[in-house]
């Protein structure tokens, strides 16, 4: 899941409260590949699971967990039995 980060704007008169989703494979500012999702892509060109990405890149396994699924939720990978494998749109990403 995306971390959060909070965050207070003035409202004419109101105090409000914004929340921010970060997302841990693309850029809040214009979308683009993070590094790490850039990692994880790279690690990817034959299919591997979730632990042998993490191996490879040297991120955290809940990053990498957290991360294939947003990338595959973007269309960028594909999971079959617990191993996930660049789409033909990830491999244009690297």
């Amino acid at each position: 899941m995306p971390r959060r980060q909070r965050g207070r704007r003035k409202s004419g008169n109101l105090d409000v409260l914004v929340i921010t989703y970060l997302s841990p494979v693309l850029s809040p500012s214009d979308g683009a590949l993070t590094e790490s999702a850039r990692k994880m892509l790279e690690a990817l060109r034959s299919p591997a699971t979730p632990e042998a990405v993490a191996q490879v890149t040297g991120l955290p396994l809940f990053r990498v967990r957290s991360g294939l699924r947003e990338l595959a939720q973007a269309g960028l990978l594909e999971e079959t039995e617990g191993h996930y494998q660049l789409t033909e749109a990830g491999r244009q990403k690297i």
